[in-house]
C-alpha cells in the first residue's frame, strides 16, 4: 500500500480542484484562422543542430511524414516522455524546419489544420484531474514560433 505524508497531501490537494475557467477565446479555433492548407510539394524535415531538437531527430523525422495537420502548413509530431507526459514538435512542411512546443503536456493537445491555436491539456480532458490545466498558444508566422496567450494560461501564478 502506498502511503502519502500530510505534506504531500497539502501540496497536491489544491491542484485537484484547480479552476480551468479561462476566457472562451482560449479555445475558439476559428478565432485564430490559418491560411489555406499547403498542398505541396512537401519538404523533408531539416533538423537544426540545436541540441533540444537534435535529441529527438528520429521521432521527429518519422512523425513529420505526411500532410500538414496544424496551422495550414505545419505538422505536429508527438512522443511520450514518461508517465503522463507528451512532448511535441512542429515541422514546417514548406521549409522542413522543426520547432519544439514550449510546454510538455500531461494529457495531450488539441489543434486543427485550419487554425493557428494550439491547446495543451485541453479543458474537456483536464476536468477532475490533478494535472496542469489548459494552456493556449498561437502560431506566429513572423517569429515562426508558438506564442503563449497570457490570459489563456491556467497555470500562471496570480500576482499578489
Amino acid at each position: 500500500m502506498i502511503r502519502f505524508s500530510p505534506l504531500t497531501f497539502l501540496l497536491f490537494y489544491p491542484l485537484a480542484f484547480a479552476s480551468t475557467a479561462l476566457p472562451i477565446e482560449c479555445f475558439q479555433f476559428d478565432k485564430y484562422a490559418a491560411d489555406r492548407p499547403f498542398r505541396g510539394p512537401y519538404v523533408e524535415s531539416r533538423l537544426t543542430t540545436r541540441s533540444e531538437i537534435h535529441r529527438f531527430r528520429t521521432v521527429i523525422q518519422a512523425g513529420s511524414k505526411g500532410h500538414p495537420n496544424f496551422a495550414g502548413h505545419l505538422r505536429v509530431v508527438s512522443w511520450g516522455c514518461g508517465l503522463s507526459c507528451q512532448q511535441f514538435s512542429v515541422v514546417d512542411k514548406k521549409t522542413g524546419h522543426a520547432y519544439l512546443v514550449p510546454m510538455m503536456a500531461e494529457i495531450g493537445a488539441k489543434f486543427q489544420l485550419n487554425s493557428r491555436l494550439f491547446v495543451v491539456n485541453p479543458p474537456e480532458d483536464v476536468e477532475g484531474t490533478i494535472f496542469n490545466g489548459p494552456t493556449s498558444f498561437v502560431w506566429d508566422e513572423i517569429s515562426q514560433s508558438l506564442r503563449l496567450l497570457p490570459s489563456c494560461d491556467s497555470n500562471a501564478q496570480p500576482i499578489s
